[in-house]
């Protein structure tokens, strides 16, 4: 694996105050949407986009952990920014944020007072996800999970020991990630959404607490929203269903397999709990 850019000192916080007024209006970003990858980023940014006072674009910028597109400028970055009216504030989202270890400091050095938002949903549920959009989705032929089966990767048969160095593994190891966060910003600039109440449940509930942090009306609340029976899933009232889909089905694993692999999640997740501050209660 080739060595992290860890380079901040390209901009700071003097460099975007002496941007120039952009033509169409585009503001950096109030707030990001850091991740997790496959944990809900999409139709948090969607629900939100949904707010008359936020706007966020449909595409993930990535500026912060893509070295080649840092490099171009604060000018590049903000072209992949929309335009926002008065009153209203500029949101991203990039779900790879989260697991980049060079992507924290960079945005400190960025906007110390950046507003972040984490979902999280299982870690179990996520890691499966995570194999399977990487298997439908990587184009490099040679990437592991094009390559194998998600119980060859993830578990030994020889050995009966999980693969913890598989990176989509570690992507739900969040206590890990999380802490590298809390090196750079005080917690009370990070909420934490639950993904599993924002997927199974009400949107409203989380979309409201949402909304207080960014500082926006109230008016996302739970009777914005409605149960479709038919897709499964929460659907705006008056405007209909955001996703065409709720997704794909979850793999089926050997319930040993899945097991040893919430074995190994569990004390970790504890570590996540203390730091959060919340049980959120994943098997």
């Amino acid at each position: 694996m080739p060595p992290v850019n860890r380079s901040i000192h390209i901009f700071t916080e003097k460099d975007v105050a002496k941007q120039p007024s952009d033509p169409k209006n585009r503001a950096f970003p109030h707030a990001l949407i850091v991740g997790a990858r496959k944990a809900g980023t999409s139709a948090l940014r969607d629900f939100l986009a949904l707010h008359p006072d936020i706007k966020a674009p449909k595409s993930e910028p990535g500026w912060f952990f893509n070295d080649g597109l840092y490099t171009q400028g604060l000018g590049y970055y903000r072209t992949r920014l929309p335009s926002i009216k008065k009153n209203q504030i500029s949101i991203e989202k990039s779900a790879e944020y989260f697991h980049c270890p060079q992507v924290p400091e960079r945005v400190r050095s960025f906007n110390s007072s950046m507003k972040l938002l984490l979902i999280v949903r299982d870690p179990y549920v996520r890691l499966v996800s995570d194999y399977m959009f990487l298997q439908r989705y990587m184009r490099k032929e040679n990437c592991i999970e094009k390559q194998f089966s998600f119980e060859e990767i993830a578990y030994n048969s020889t050995t009966g020991e999980i693969n913890t160095k598989w990176g989509c593994l570690k992507r739900s190891v969040y206590y890990v990630w999380f802490q590298e966060w809390l090196k750079f910003f005080p917690r009370r600039q990070i909420l934490v959404v639950d993904g599993e109440d924002f997927t199974k449940n009400n949107p409203g509930r989380e979309l409201s607490r949402v909304e207080e942090f960014l500082g926006v009306r109230p008016l996302l609340s739970e009777k914005r929203f409605y149960f479709n029976e038919t897709k499964g899933f929460y659907c705006v009232n008056k405007i209909g269903c955001l996703q065409e889909t709720k997704g794909h089905q979850p793999l089926s694993v050997a319930a040993h397999i899945e097991e040893k692999i919430r074995d190994y999640l569990r004390p970790l997740n504890q570590q996540f709990y203390d730091l959060v501050g919340k049980n959120f209660g994943w098997r």
